[in-house]
């Protein structure tokens, strides 16, 4: 594994800080939608959290700011499947696979110059451009001259 790829053992710490919500779907299931509880909705309280540096903390706020809300509270919902058991487990995988890749540092860009026989090669098609779009105006103005 690259060091960019590496799975923090903290991810997986965050799992004893969640909370989870039940209520009633709106998904599948007919009649048993209406008297079962299978909607999860997970809740993860970032500003109290201890399982990630500041550092880590900024940088999973920044990249997950839509499920964030004002008061620090990290919400999100699956309902999905009829069983609550699935819903769950669906939830917590997502939960955990957006921490992992919020938390992966984008390789820094290292910038590099443009060659010269590149720069060459534009300027000749360029030129070559021009002198068909000259010779092109010549040719109008010869068979405007003759009736």
């Amino acid at each position: 594994m690259t060091p960019q790829t590496q799975i923090d053992p903290n991810v997986f710490s965050v799992l004893k800080e969640i909370r989870y919500r039940t209520s009633r779907s709106r998904g599948p299931g007919g009649q048993h939608v209406n008297k079962t509880e299978s909607r999860v909705e997970l809740c993860w309280d970032t500003a109290t959290s201890a399982c990630f540096t500041a550092d880590q903390l900024n940088r999973i706020k920044r990249k997950l700011k839509t499920h964030i809300h004002e008061n620090g509270m990290f919400v999100m919902a699956c309902e999905a499947h009829r069983s609550q058991r699935k819903n769950k487990e669906t939830v917590t995988a997502k939960f955990l696979e957006m921490i992992r890749k919020a938390l992966i540092k984008p390789k820094k860009r290292i910038p590099t110059h443009t060659p010269m026989n590149v720069i060459r090669k534009r300027k000749e098609e360029k030129q070559k451009a021009s002198l068909r779009k000259q010779s092109r105006k010549a040719d109008k103005t010869n068979k405007t001259d003759t009736p």
